[in-house]
């Protein structure tokens, strides 16, 4: 169920009990505009587009301005901070406190979303791990499947292989002057194609031990891509 502006004013209120007040909105919103390179008229542009969707608070530039020039008989609404929170996409509590305690209560959130960040990341290892278990059981089954996720990874390298050809070129053009064409691919796989992820799922599928550390990836996927891969008119004849 969306909470109401009204469930939004109360969990402002306590806020403001639990942390601070408004005193410091101002030096926050001075941060928040130059961390963003916005413009006042911007700022105030982005909130009246907030206040339309959720009803909520408005600060007329000339009255931000005042603000910051710091007139401190201006203050700011609980409406106004809930859409302020809105456009900076920060909490409210963030708002209420001085910078002095701003980095240890951001900081602290970002541990915290790092922690779910590391957890949604073990989960889809362990999900994309059995998943290409499940692949491996299905080409002992049928080697056509094999043999067509070879030819899939191989087609993605070569067009990505084209993309790069210029940029490695430029690169290297003002230390080297030239790149030999026989040293080519292997520049190419040392620009990270091995990483790309259909190159590294099918090289995985084919050599496990590819997964056990960067350099194994590296030479299992050159090994796949470019050893044994036939020339492009070698595929037609």
């Amino acid at each position: 169920m969306a909470r109401s502006p009204e469930d939004d004013r109360r969990v402002v209120a306590q806020v403001i009990i639990e942390v601070g007040s408004e005193k410091y909105v101002v030096e926050r919103i001075r941060a928040e505009v130059k961390a963003r390179k916005w413009s006042l008229v911007e700022l105030s542009r982005r909130m009246n587009a907030s206040s339309i969707e959720s009803n909520g608070g408005v600060i007329d530039r000339a009255v931000l301005s005042k603000m910051l020039s710091g007139d401190r008989g201006r203050h700011v609404s609980i409406d106004q901070l809930i859409t302020l929170s809105k456009v900076f996409g920060i909490p409210l509590g963030e708002l209420l406190v001085p910078a002095s305690t701003l980095a240890n209560i951001r900081g602290w959130r970002y541990y915290f979303e790092s922690l779910d960040t590391a957890n949604d990341l073990r989960k889809l290892i362990t999900r994309n791990r059995d998943r290409l278990a499940d692949i491996r059981k299905l080409i002992e089954t049928s080697p056509d499947l094999g043999e067509r996720i070879v030819d899939h990874a191989r087609n993605v390298y070569r067009l990505r292989r084209s993309d790069l050809i210029e940029v490695i070129r430029n690169d290297l053009l003002h230390i080297e002057g030239s790149i030999p064409e026989e040293y080519l691919d292997r520049e190419l796989m040392a620009y990270g194609l091995h990483r790309v992820p259909v190159v590294a799922v099918a090289t995985e599928l084919l050599d496990p031990a590819a997964s056990t550390s960067e350099e194994a990836l590296y030479r299992s996927a050159t090994a796949l891509l470019l050893d044994d891969a036939p020339e492009e008119g070698e595929r037609d004849e």
